[in-house]
């Protein structure tokens, strides 16, 4: 590198003065010009690693696609996925252990929670069943206002036990007159739903089930999100609330959405949780 002196030096004579000046601030600012070019090395090896990992996570999601249900519940990966996974999980196996039974008998109303419990226990133990879970019993009740109970049993086995066809049967004979299970329903959002689908027309939900090989009457009922008279001029779709009486379907739904007539296709925006 020439130093100051032969910078001063010229074929023609003298450098200005200026001249000079600018290049001793240049030859100044060379050791810093060259920390900096090692800095933006560094910083470009960071951001290097960095995309490699980005590549290797957008291969994973490509080579293994999970549908949403799965996701909420898959328990390893990320930080902090644990104990999202805790509450969906414990909401799922309370939900899993209780059985809700609707029940038109004036004398079974009138009875304490305490007697019905003690009652529903009796009736489990004189049901007699070879696979009968050991030590099934009805641990709580929820009472309804406008009538039946929420049983909450002590496992899901004993719920899945309790409503096998034989045994449910026997159950309800014996705990109340016109007593019969209701099954849960699950909402799930839709979008992308053509206006001319009619939800409060039976014959439509009818249509979806068997377009799309569903059970029949799983699709309960069906509603617009938004009231008709509040949308916008030529909207041609919009978004829909379904709602589903068996989990089996839900989860089906939820998988690979709906369709209408092999034309409309309709997706599966949101649902609570994964169902089971």
């Amino acid at each position: 590198m020439q130093s100051l002196a032969d910078l001063m030096k010229s074929s023609k004579g003298v450098i200005p003065l200026s001249t000079i000046r600018k290049q001793s601030k240049i030859l100044e600012t060379m050791p810093n010009i060259g920390e900096q070019v090692d800095g933006l090395q560094a910083a470009a090896k960071e951001i290097k690693s960095h995309i490699g990992k980005v590549t290797n996570a957008t291969d994973k999601l490509t080579s293994n696609p999970m549908p949403y249900c799965d996701a909420l519940v898959e328990r390893t990966g990320r930080m902090g996925r644990d104990v999202v996974d805790g509450r969906i999980l414990y909401e799922i196996e309370r939900k899993a252990k209780q059985i809700l039974i609707d029940f038109k008998d004036n004398e079974t109303a009138m009875t304490s929670t305490e007697a019905l419990i003690d009652k529903a226990n009796g009736i489990i133990v004189s049901i007699e069943d070879r696979d009968c879970p050991e030590n099934t019993k009805v641990e709580s009740i929820t009472r309804f206002l406008k009538g039946g109970a929420l049983l909450h049993l002590n496992s899901r086995e004993a719920t899945h036990w309790l409503q096998e066809l034989g045994i449910e049967e026997v159950f309800l004979q014996k705990f109340a007159k016109n007593a019969s299970v209701r099954e849960r329903q699950h909402h799930i959002l839709l979008h992308g739903v053509l206006i001319t689908f009619d939800p409060g027309n039976n014959r439509y939900l009818w249509e979806i089930e068997k377009a799309n090989k569903l059970l029949k009457y799983s699709l309960l009922k069906a509603r617009w999100i938004k009231l008709e008279g509040r949308r916008q001029k030529g909207q041609t779709h919009a978004h829909a609330m379904a709602v589903i009486g068996l989990a089996e379907v839900a989860n089906h739904i939820i998988r690979d959405g709906l369709h209408q007539e092999n034309r409309n296709f309709l997706k599966v925006a949101l649902s609570c949780l994964k169902l089971s």
